[in-house]
């Protein structure tokens, strides 16, 4: 596919990146951590997982932070009415995983989310 990206495309996709870049670091500047939604749906099921192709719409959540190299985690805070997990992700300043990764092991700690298995009886199929 990357045949099909020109010079041009890319340079372009490059300045974006960077000019989004900026505009997150100096958001970071004013706050210590970003706290967003882990997926914009419940988890999938392992049946419902592509295999092959592109990755779920669902993963477009985490893309952001990976294109600009931010650290990231995302941590379950709760299940759908179907039972599946939820999640939110906590995005951190480049270079800055611990503080990410204190708040998530805070967030643990406070809550038990992350000890919880969904129950496969109550899935829609």
């Amino acid at each position: 596919m990357g045949a099909l990206v020109t010079a041009a495309d890319y340079l372009r996709a490059q300045r974006l990146r960077e000019r989004f870049r900026r505009e997150v670091d100096a958001l970071l500047e004013r706050v210590d951590l970003l706290v967003f939604p882990g997926q914009m749906t419940p988890a999938l099921r392992f049946e419902d997982f592509p295999m092959s192709g592109l990755a779920p719409a669902s993963m477009r959540y985490t893309a952001p932070w990976n294109l600009l190299g931010l650290p990231a985690v995302v941590v379950p805070c709760g299940v759908s009415r179907e039972g599946l997990p939820v999640s939110i992700q906590i995005v951190g300043r480049a270079f800055d995983d611990a503080t990410v990764l204190r708040l998530a092991r805070a967030y643990e700690r406070a809550t038990d989310w992350h000890t919880r298995r969904p129950d496969p009886t109550r899935w829609r199929l």
